[in-house]
């Protein structure tokens, strides 16, 4: 892929993400300041990797490994104010389909697609979440 074009789609890619995911960070360690440092990092790893991302089965999945890595790391890390409460009963991926739909109020859909998993995937997580709680 020309150099330009490479550049375009990391560029289009972060743009449309770039909200969600600082929500979704800053949501998880308390500090839109943390927030904005793992999605600052997050970035850099995925400049760094873009080829290997964009040959990826799905690169919004793969950068969404990269954003929960940091994001987790952060929380562990002690430094903030990590929010742990529900997260600790429930399997990651039923916390985050919480935090997307009905904390960050993104629709089943657009949560899906952030993450990079099948729609009927998401739901499933949301309901088994829910059932939990």
């Amino acid at each position: 892929m020309p150099r330009t074009l490479t550049a375009l789609s990391f560029s289009a890619f972060c743009g449309y993400r770039r909200g969600a995911y600082l929500d979704y960070a800053t949501l998880r360690l308390g500090s839109a300041g943390a927030g904005r440092a793992v999605v600052e990092a997050t970035f850099a790893q995925l400049a760094r990797e873009w080829g290997g991302v964009l040959s990826s089965e799905s690169p919004a999945a793969m950068a969404w490994g990269f954003l929960k890595a940091r994001t987790a790391s952060a929380a562990r890390s002690g430094r903030h104010g990590a929010q742990l409460t529900t997260r600790a009963r429930l399997p990651a991926h039923h916390a985050d389909a919480l935090s997307l739909v009905h904390a960050l109020n993104l629709s089943v859909d657009e949560a899906a697609d952030l993450i990079g998993i099948p729609r009927t995937r998401l739901l499933a997580d949301l309901r088994a979440a829910e059932r939990a709680l």
